[in-house]
């Protein structure tokens, strides 16, 4: 696996990388967008922070917002690697009240344009994998191309269907033409306490259900406080999409 370097974009350390890139740089650069997901409260916001500062943030950054004050989509910028390839990433975090049965047009928009999706669970909190289960639906129906039939027809993306292993070989077509997307089961730190023991056993076995399926890339146990994780979730998630643009490159 090639290795990932991130962090925001406007963190830059070295001067070189603080003058204005030249042309040849600014065509080596590759915008990739990014949709994280998932019920209200699981830690998307804490998940991204960790990712973007590469810094342990607490697990309830955010909490004290309702959900219904909170901007629908909120965006944040950073730079990667993969690939050999240089990654402007765009992370953007859907709200948790917003229902992926029924998002408002603009939401739809960035879900759809979305290379890679996170969906994000709370592993103390079983019920949040049934949000994870509608957002996938919804992802897929937003990509499905709107054929009654001639499914024969469309090439999926590289890596998701049509193929042996665990590519997405015999998914439906939505599924095959669906982006990558990975799980972040949240909270896996607070989820060891004694207390939580039996909702942690119940929401790895609805995981590993549900998970299993091909049509997801990997489910990890992640902790934005300690970190676990949580680069492993996200670089395992971009190598297909950098490994893609290398491909239309040739």
């Amino acid at each position: 696996m090639p290795p990932l370097t991130m962090g925001l974009c406007e963190s830059c350390e070295s001067s070189d990388e603080r003058r204005p890139p030249s042309a040849d740089q600014l065509f080596d650069l590759h915008v990739v967008k990014i949709v994280v997901v998932g019920g209200s409260r699981v830690g998307k916001r804490s998940l991204v922070r960790a990712l973007a500062t590469q810094q342990p943030v607490s697990s309830d950054l955010g909490a004290h917002a309702h959900d219904a004050t909170r901007p629908p989509v909120e965006f944040t910028a950073m730079a990667a690697r993969s690939y050999g390839r240089r990654l402007q990433v765009g992370l953007n975090v859907i709200a948790g009240a917003v229902d992926p049965r029924r998002m408002p047009p603009h939401v739809a928009a960035y879900v759809r344009d979305a290379a890679g999706c996170i969906c994000v669970a709370d592993v103390t909190r079983p019920d949040t994998i049934d949000a994870v289960v509608r957002w996938r639906a919804a992802i897929e129906a937003l990509r499905a191309p709107k054929l009654s039939s001639g499914w024969e027809r469309l090439t999926p993306p590289r890596g998701r269907g049509g193929g042996g292993g665990n590519g997405g070989a015999g998914l439906a077509p939505a599924a095959a033409l669906a982006p990558p997307m990975v799980i972040a089961a949240s909270k896996c730190d607070v989820a060891r306490a004694p207390a939580n023991a039996l909702a942690y056993a119940d929401t790895q076995l609805r995981l590993q259900e549900v998970a299993t399926d091909g049509r997801f890339v990997l489910w990890r146990k992640t902790s934005a406080f300690t970190r676990e994780a949580v680069d492993e979730v996200f670089q395992t998630l971009l190598d297909p999409v950098a490994e893609d643009l290398a491909v239309r490159k040739r």
